[in-house]
C-alpha cells in the first residue's frame, strides 16, 4: 500500500468533511441569528457536529480502503456529504457494522421490530427543523406527540399554532403508523383532530375505520381511545383556546 497516497486520501476526506460541516454550521447560525433563536448551548451543539463529522469521515476512509475505493473525487464528495449530515453517516455505519458482526446481545431479536417513528413523516419538518428539535431531545414522533406546546413555544422560534399542528400530526402518526397515515392523508385526514372529527361525525366514523382496514364497529372504541389520551386532551384544550381567541378577534 502506498502510504503517502493513503495519507492524502485521509486528509482529503477529513478536510472535505470539515468544509461541509463549516458550510452547514454557518448557514444554520445565520438562520438562528435572523430568527433571534441563538443560545449558548447551540454553539456547543454545532461544535460537536463538526467533531463528529471529522471522526465519521476518518472511519469511512478506513472502510473504503478495505473495499479498495481510493478515488480522490469520491473521497472529496463523501467527506462533504458527511460534513453536512454526520448523524446519518453514523446510523448507516452502525447498521452495517452490526449486520456484518451479527450482534445478538445474548438473545434473538423479535421478527416484528417496532418502527422508530421518524420526524421526517411530519409535514414541513425539514432537516433544519428536526435538528432544532434534537437539541431539545425530541428525536421521534412519539416524543413529539407527548410534548406540551406551550413549553416548546418558549424555546423555539415557531408559531404556537404551527407547533400544535406538528404535535397533532405526530399523535395521528403514533396511532396509525406509516401505512395508515398514507391512507388517511389521501382521505384529507392530516392530524389527530381530523381523525377525531371523522369519528365523531355521524356516518363518517365507519368510513374512516374502513380506510384503516378496521371494522366499522370499532368507531366508538377508537374515539374513546383518542379521548382518553392525556396528550390529546391537553392539545385539544390548547387548540380550542386558540380557536376561541380567533373567533373573538373576528367579532
Amino acid at each position: 500500500m502506498d502510504l503517502l497516497k493513503y495519507q492524502r486520501g485521509t486528509f482529503t476526506i477529513m478536510a472535505s468533511a470539515f468544509v461541509g460541516s463549516y458550510v452547514y454550521t454557518v448557514g444554520r447560525l445565520a438562520d438562528r441569528v435572523n430568527n433571534n433563536d441563538l443560545y449558548p448551548i447551540s454553539i456547543h451543539y454545532y461544535t460537536v457536529h463538526t467533531i463528529t463529522a471529522l471522526f465519521s469521515a476518518c472511519v469511512v476512509r478506513h472502510v473504503l480502503q478495505l473495499a479498495e475505493l481510493n478515488s480522490m473525487h469520491l473521497l472529496f464528495l463523501l467527506g462533504f456529504v458527511i460534513g453536512l449530515a454526520p448523524d446519518l453517516a453514523l446510523v448507516y455505519l452502525s447498521r452495517q457494522a452490526f449486520a456484518k458482526l451479527k450482534v445478538s446481545y445474548g438473545r434473538s431479536e423479535p421478527q416484528d421490530i417496532p418502527s422508530s417513528l421518524p420526524l421526517y413523516m411530519i409535514d414541513d419538518l425539514t432537516k433544519e427543523k428536526i435538528d432544532r428539535f434534537h437539541e431539545l431531545m425530541i428525536d421521534s414522533a412519539q416524543v413529539l406527540a407527548c410534548q406540551n406546546p406551550f413549553l416548546l413555544w418558549t424555546r423555539l422560534p415557531y408559531d404556537l399554532g404551527l407547533l400544535t399542528d406538528w404535535i397533532a400530526q405526530a399523535q395521528l402518526y403514533c396511532l396509525v403508523r406509516e401505512e395508515g397515515l398514507k391512507k388517511l392523508r389521501a382521505s384529507c385526514v392530516t392530524d389527530i383532530f381530523d381523525m377525531h372529527t371523522r369519528l365523531t361525525c355521524s356516518g363518517a366514523g365507519p368510513e374512516a375505520c374502513n380506510v384503516l382496514g378496521l371494522d366499522k364497529s370499532c368507531t366508538e372504541s377508537l374515539k374513546c381511545q383518542i379521548e382518553q389520551d392525556q396528550s390529546f386532551v391537553r392539545l385539544y384544550q390548547v387548540r380550542a383556546a386558540l380557536i376561541r381567541t380567533q373567533v373573538d378577534l373576528v367579532k
